[in-house]
């Protein structure tokens, strides 16, 4: 079997591009890295970008 990805690594360099604006054009400061993603901080509000990772392979959102 293969090596699992580091799934919030890999999406942190992502959202770093997708996510860029905020900081280049929206007054944000520089990313923070969090457990799962990344915080992007102004004085009147804050931005959380994560991943969610699930156990099984097939996450249903909303599910009771």
């Amino acid at each position: 079997m293969g090596q699992r990805p580091n799934l919030p690594e890999e999406f942190r360099s992502e959202a770093r591009i997708a996510f860029a604006f905020l900081v280049e054009t929206e007054g944000f400061a520089e990313p923070e890295d969090d457990d799962l993603g990344l915080r992007y901080c102004r004085v009147d509000l804050e931005v959380r970008a994560s991943v969610a990772i699930w156990d099984d392979l097939s996450p249903a959102c909303g599910r009771a």
